[in-house]
């Protein structure tokens, strides 16, 4: 097995056995990895934040052309 490929299981194990409610304070290495895996789970909620606000306002223009539609059809 590559090293490399060793040293990211060893990590895997790592970062699955420390518990921030841990008494023993985190490595560098954990600590980073740690903070790494919160930047991705960030970076996804925010993806996906944008994404819903933007399917919201698509929604909202849509209901707001509709009625502007209807009053106009009304008014005539």
């Amino acid at each position: 097995m590559p090293i490399f490929v060793s040293l990211i299981k060893q990590y895997a194990m790592e970062l699955n056995i420390y518990r921030l409610n841990s008494m023993e304070e985190p490595s560098d290495e954990i600590l980073h990895q740690l903070m790494e895996r919160v930047a991705i789970e960030a970076r996804k909620s925010s993806r996906n934040a944008k994404l819903e606000l933007k399917r919201r306002m698509q929604e909202t223009a849509k209901k707001i052309a509709y009625l502007k539609a209807q009053q106009e059809y009304k008014s005539v």
